[in-house]
C-alpha cells in the first residue's frame, strides 16, 4: 500500500529522475529488461490497446513504442508524473487499486516494478480492464536481489546519520552556533561503521557545501528533504519485493480473477536473480 508519504517521495522522484527505480543498475540487468518488453511487445496485435500501472518514468512505454509504433499506450501512476515527456498519454494520481477505466478496456497490461508497490486488489483490477484474450506482462522486484539488498543497506546507514544528528548538527552550525562534539563524534562513528556506503560520503560533502552557500539554512532543509524522500522510497522498494512464496500468492490471485499467469526468474550473469515475470492471457 502507498502511503502519503511514499507518494510525495515517488512525485519528487518521477519529476526529476531520468533512471527507473534502480539508477546505477548494470547493463546486463537493464538489457534483460530490455528484452522482455520487446519481445513482449512484438506479440500484441495490431493496434493494441495497453495499459501500464505504476509507470514511474514510462521506462515499459519507452521500450513499448521502441519496439511498436502501432501500439496505443497508456501509462498511470499514483504519483506526480511532472510534465516529462512519455510515450502515449500518462496520467498522475491513478489508484491502480481502483483503475478509472471500464472493464475488458485494453488488449494488453503491463507493469515494471510498479504493481507490487500497490494494494493487492490492483491485481484484481489489471485482470478487470483486461479483455479477453487480452495479454499481462508484470516484472516485479525479487526480495533477494542484490539490487534490494544493496538498498537496505544504503537505508540503514541514512537512517543511521539522521538518528546520530547529522542534518540537527548542519542545522546547528548553519544557524551559527557551532558544532556539538558529542553529535559529531556520533556521526563519526556512523560513517565509519557504514563506510562501505557512499552515502555517508556524499552525504556530509553534500551538507559541508550547503554550509557555504548564501542560504545555508535553506540548503541544509532541501538536502533533508531528498535524504528522506530516499528513505521513504527506499523503505518502499524493500516492502514490496517479493519472495518466491509472495509471488505464488500473486499467482494465485491473478489465476482467480481469470488471468493466469507463468513465472519466471529473471537472471544476469554474475549477479543472479534480479526480478520476476508474471505473463499470462486472459481468459474469457
Amino acid at each position: 500500500m502507498t502511503t502519503t508519504d511514499e507518494r510525495a517521495a515517488w512525485s519528487l522522484y518521477w519529476q526529476t529522475a531520468e533512471a527507473g527505480c534502480l539508477p546505477g543498475a548494470p547493463a546486463a540487468l537493464t538489457d534483460a529488461l530490455a528484452s522482455v518488453w520487446r519481445g513482449f511487445a512484438m506479440s500484441l496485435p495490431s493496434g493494441a490497446r495497453l495499459i501500464d500501472l505504476a509507470t514511474g518514468n514510462g521506462a515499459v512505454p519507452r521500450a513499448i513504442a521502441a519496439a511498436r509504433a502501432d501500439i496505443a499506450i497508456t501509462g498511470v501512476d499514483t504519483a506526480d508524473l511532472g510534465n516529462q515527456p512519455r510515450p502515449g498519454t500518462s496520467q498522475s494520481g491513478v489508484d491502480c487499486a481502483a483503475l478509472p477505466f471500464a472493464a475488458r478496456s485494453f488488449d494488453a497490461v503491463t507493469s515494471q516494478f510498479g504493481i507490487e508497490y500497490c494494494e493487492a486488489a490492483a491485481l484484481d483490477e489489471a485482470a478487470r480492464v483486461l479483455a479477453p484474450g487480452g495479454q499481462a506482462m508484470f516484472v516485479i522486484h525479487c526480495a533477494d536481489s542484490v539490487q534490494i539488498r544493496q538498498g537496505k543497506n544504503r537505508l540503514a546507514a541514512l537512517t543511521a546519520l539522521r538518528e546520530a544528528g547529522l542534518f540537527g548538527l548542519a542545522r546547528r552550525v548553519a544557524a551559527g552556533l557551532g558544532e556539538d562534539s558529542a553529535t559529531a563524534s556520533a556521526v563519526a562513528n556512523v560513517r565509519s561503521k557504514h563506510a562501505t556506503q557512499s552515502i555517508t560520503s556524499e552525504l556530509p560533502q553534500a551538507l559541508g557545501i550547503a554550509l557555504r552557500s548564501a542560504s545555508p539554512l535553506a540548503a541544509v532543509a532541501a538536502i533533508e528533504a531528498n535524504a528522506t524522500a530516499e528513505m521513504a522510497r527506499l523503505r518502499a522498494m524493500a516492502s514490496a519485493a517479493r519472495s518466491a512464496e509472495q509471488i505464488d500468492t500473486m499467482r494465485a490471485r491473478l489465476a482467480d480473477c481469470g488471468l493466469p499467469v507463468v513465472v519466471a526468474p529473471v537472471t544476469v550473469p554474475e549477479v543472479g536473480q534480479v526480478a520476476w515475470t508474471l505473463a499470462g492471457q486472459r481468459t474469457a
